[in-house]
């Protein structure tokens, strides 16, 4: 069974978004600003 494993570096200003796959292949690694525009991507 695959899995996909993600987690938020949470910043006043900005936060870092980071997927990884069962073999440790980053799939997403996005900065993105402390507001409902930025975050909405997620």
């Amino acid at each position: 069974m695959a899995w996909n494993w993600a987690g938020t570096d949470i910043g006043k200003a900005h936060h870092h978004t980071v997927v990884l796959n069962n073999d440790g292949e980053v799939l997403l690694s996005r900065k993105v600003i402390n507001d409902e525009p930025g975050l909405d991507p997620l």
